[in-house]
């Protein structure tokens, strides 16, 4: 009975907020600058898989989620077009270092983060685990439609193949084009790259599916970490977007030839017990410290040897030049000085036993 009144009053709500936003569409003078709104016909329709109250912004809000897109009305009650998220090439995450449990949402423009309600009764982590496992499916299944199913042999069922492995870097529009024979061959090249065992992960951090390559070094990495390559000058790496930028034969040839697996055979070679390597959910300081150290110092390298105290060799160089200078004056006083060196000779005389003549 609750759940058919659930039901009832779900409809009910959307047609209210669809018969609202047409009244308010007929006032609402025509300008260019508008955002796009939800068609009034798919607020009607909308079939929730999921909904509950989510923190957005320090705000509580009513979270829906559909097989397409995430809705954020301010209230149940809220008669109001809401706030649409696409989830077309929309990856899903843990927030591991907030106060309370939240997931962020990151589009290619925007990042999205909630935090779980706080009247949420029960396990927090789990409810907002929950959101997690829900919106990713939608995820996936929004890739597997956009990329597509359907049989075939050679060059095409190569590129479907091609397509399905490394899903969360092609967008729709890539898969199109690539079905179309409008990708770059070098680019294409280095795709096929991209997709093989280890290089499916960041060679730094270990976060899933990278989408950037650094060509001097050979390797592919996030997009955490490539901002930190970038920084270190293209005398140390040269980064390059696998998807938006033009690839060059010879920069596919350096990632065929090299790739994670064996950069970090070189890279990470002796590692110390005591240092721990970076992950995905490391923040900037401790990625730019541990890159500064992989790469600009090559602290892990097989050849790497302790630097030597800078300040000691630069005593011992003083004292050691400091000495010869004072040797050269106190021969230059003695051969030119006879009181000096009569001074001399009575200090050098001292102390030292008397003959037995004497």
């Amino acid at each position: 009975m609750i759940l058919l009144l659930r039901i009832l009053w779900n409809k009910t709500r959307m047609l209210f907020q669809s018969l609202l936003y047409q009244k308010k569409s007929q006032r609402r003078k025509p300008s260019s600058k508008l955002q796009p709104v939800v068609p009034d016909a798919l607020i009607f329709q909308l079939v929730p898989l999921k909904e509950g109250h989510l923190s957005h912004k320090r705000r509580r809000r009513w979270v829906i989620l559909d097989k397409q897109n995430i809705y954020i009305f301010k209230s149940v009650e809220d008669f109001k077009a809401p706030k649409v998220i696409n989830l077309h090439c929309t990856a899903v995450r843990r927030v591991v270092k907030e106060a309370t449990p939240a997931l962020e949402i990151v589009t290619s423009g925007h990042t999205f983060v909630f935090h779980v309600d706080k009247e949420e009764k029960g396990d927090k982590g789990a409810a907002i685990d929950s959101w997690i496992t829900e919106i990713q499916r939608v995820c996936d299944e929004l890739v597997l439609s956009s990329i597509g199913g359907g049989g075939g042999d050679g060059e095409e069922e190569q590129e479907n193949i091609l397509s399905k492995s490394y899903s969360m870097l092609l967008s729709r529009s890539d898969v199109l084009k690539a079905r179309e024979g409008n990708i770059h061959a070098e680019q294409r090249k280095v795709i096929e790259v991209a997709v093989q065992e280890g290089n499916r992960v960041c060679a730094d951090c270990g976060a899933k599916d990278p989408e950037w390559a650094s060509i001097n070094i050979g390797i592919f990495i996030c997009i955490e970490c490539s901002g930190i390559h970038r920084s270190f000058g293209t005398h140390i790496s040269k980064v390059r977007s696998v998807k938006l930028d033009k690839w060059e034969n010879s920069w596919v040839e350096i990632m065929k030839s090299i790739g994670n697996v064996r950069a970090n055979q070189v890279w990470l070679f002796n590692v110390p017990p005591d240092m721990t390597p970076i992950t995905e959910n490391s923040d900037l300081e401790e990625r730019k410290k541990w890159l500064t150290l992989k790469y600009v110092d090559g602290r892990f390298t097989k050849d790497w040897e302790p630097p030597v105290n800078n300040a000691i060799a630069e005593m011992k160089n003083f004292s050691q030049e400091f000495r010869t200078q004072f040797k050269a004056v106190l021969l230059q006083c003695l051969v030119e000085d006879p009181e000096f060196r009569g001074q001399v000779k009575h200090l050098l005389t001292q102390g030292q036993p008397q003959s037995e003549s004497s």
